[in-house]
């Protein structure tokens, strides 16, 4: 009889906490929930960051190229000037 009413009683006590344990199940499937959108939206700023940065390295790359050709071609004129003021004062020194 001692079983039965313990059984009874914590028959009673499950069933009341029942509410509270679905409560608590669609609390944490909202937290999971909220979780995983946070993460999407994480998610898509750093494919967008990484794109971005991305396209700003290939840019710098190129922007490196085109400085190195520039810098040759102010060695190749520098030196035809100097070829120039070369060939000037040759003339100017077989003149005398």
């Amino acid at each position: 009889m001692v079983k039965k009413v313990l059984n009874r009683k914590a028959h009673v006590s499950f069933v009341g906490l029942m509410p509270q344990i679905e409560d608590l199940r669609d609390q944490l499937k909202q937290k999971a929930e909220e979780e995983d959108s946070i993460a999407n939206a994480v998610s898509e700023k750093v494919d967008e960051w990484s794109k971005k940065l991305q396209e700003r390295d290939r840019e710098n790359a190129e922007q490196a190229r085109t400085i190195a050709a520039l810098r040759q071609r102010i060695t190749a004129a520098s030196l035809d000037q100097d070829r120039i003021n070369v060939e000037k004062l040759t003339k100017v020194f077989l003149r005398e």
